[in-house]
């Protein structure tokens, strides 16, 4: 398995750059499997099941879930719920590195492309490597104007292949940074895609 990370602050394009990446593949006429998962997923769901909430967990439901409040749990809003079942129980629990080693557990028979649109913290990456190996994981860090980091729970990560994008012009200009993403992964990391 490979896996390619996208970090970044909230809008800043990290979904819009996987599905840009996974165009240029097929366009390639690339035929390995290829799979988006999120690292969030369980948040999304256990938070969508507190407040039953039944919109689809990606896209636009998910997007308005994020900001609504929720009166029940003292106004917090989708994203603040997220936030603490994974900072005030799954972490505290099962340990930091949780969330990389569920994604691992889902995939773990999946042999191919896994695309991970939510990279977000240094404790994930060390688990995605003793999995596939260093040579197989490669982060690219998204900037995209001012956005940052402030009033969220995430950060930038590095591992030993990364790479930046600056996300400031057009879609088209997105596309071609999908392209070269995809160049740098078959020429410089030999991946057999």
């Amino acid at each position: 398995m490979y896996i390619l990370g996208f970090n970044g602050p909230p809008r800043s394009g990290k979904d819009s750059m996987a599905a840009m990446v996974v165009e240029h593949m097929e366009i390639q006429g690339c035929d390995i499997p290829v799979k988006v998962d999120y690292l969030s997923l369980p948040l999304r769901q256990i938070a969508y099941q507190m407040v039953g909430y039944t919109g689809d967990l990606f896209g636009d439901d998910y997007e308005s879930f994020k900001v609504m409040q929720f009166g029940q749990f003292e106004a917090r809003t989708g994203r603040e719920l997220m936030i603490d079942v994974s900072e005030r129980f799954l972490k505290p629990t099962y340990g930091i590195d949780v969330m990389a080693k569920m994604l691992l557990q889902r995939n773990h028979n999946f042999d191919g492309l896994l695309l991970v649109p939510d990279s977000g913290f240094m404790c994930e990456v060390q688990p995605l490597i003793d999995a596939v190996g260093q040579n197989h994981l490669y982060i690219v860090r998204v900037h995209r104007g001012d956005l940052n980091f402030n009033n969220d729970s995430r950060e930038w990560v590095h591992c030993f292949h990364d790479t930046d994008i600056n996300n400031d012009g057009s879609l088209d200009d997105l596309r071609v940074e999908a392209g070269r993403i995809y160049g740098r992964l078959v020429n410089k990391m030999n991946w057999k895609l």
